[in-house]
Order: structure tokens, then C-alpha cells, then sequence
């Protein structure tokens, strides 16, 4: 219900686009609409990044990520903005491939 409300709605806070084969999940993008003090401008944020193991490098991660992409797009937003582990070369050389650039900085968590 929780993500209904959230997605579902004439402005909504999050999404996902999702791949699928044969009417089976292979992939999915999740992500948040987040605003940014520092641009002054709502941007998408994204949060997870799967393909199924046997569907990677088949294209279904670049699929996702344009499809994405054009979601930024539809909702006027100017920066779509992710992280990755710094030692996750594949996946820092696959974003780089789409034009991304990456940054290396520092999250910190503060559980409470």
C-alpha cells in the first residue's frame, strides 16, 4: 500500500521499470525523486540496479537504464544520480558506457 501511495500518484516519489522475458522479472530499476539543496532542482536518485545473472550482458541492463533515462525526462529532471562500490569495476565501466561519470566520495550511514 505503502508504495502505491508513493508511486502511484499524480506526483510521484518513487518508481521502478522492470524487464521481463516470457512474462518472467529478469530486471528491474528502482528509484526515488529527491530534491537537491546544492542545484536547487529535483533529481532522480536511483536505488537498485538488478539483471539476473544469466541476463547480464545481454543488454537488459542498458535497456533499463535508458528507460530510465527517458522517466527523468518525462518528469523534467536534470540529473538522475546513483552510487555504486568503488571495487565494483564491471559496474563502474558499464555506467561509464553510458555516458555517466563517476565520482568517488564517501557515504556515511548513521543508523538510529
Amino acid at each position: 500500500d505503502t508504495f502505491k501511495a508513493h508511486a502511484f500518484n499524480e506526483r510521484p516519489s518513487m518508481g521502478a521499470v522492470v524487464a521481463e522475458k516470457d512474462s518472467q522479472l529478469i530486471g528491474y530499476v528502482s528509484y526515488t525523486i529527491n530534491f537537491s539543496i546544492w542545484l536547487g532542482k529535483t533529481f532522480m536518485q536511483v536505488d537498485d540496479v538488478y539483471v539476473m545473472h544469466n541476463f547480464r550482458s545481454a543488454g537488459v541492463g542498458y535497456r533499463l537504464m535508458q528507460r530510465v533515462k527517458e522517466e527523468a525526462k518525462n518528469f523534467g529532471l536534470p540529473l538522475i544520480r546513483w552510487g555504486v562500490e568503488k571495487d565494483n569495476v564491471k559496474a563502474i565501466a558499464f555506467y561509464k558506457r553510458l555516458g555517466a561519470i563517476y565520482k568517488e566520495k564517501g557515504v556515511c550511514n548513521w543508523y538510529i
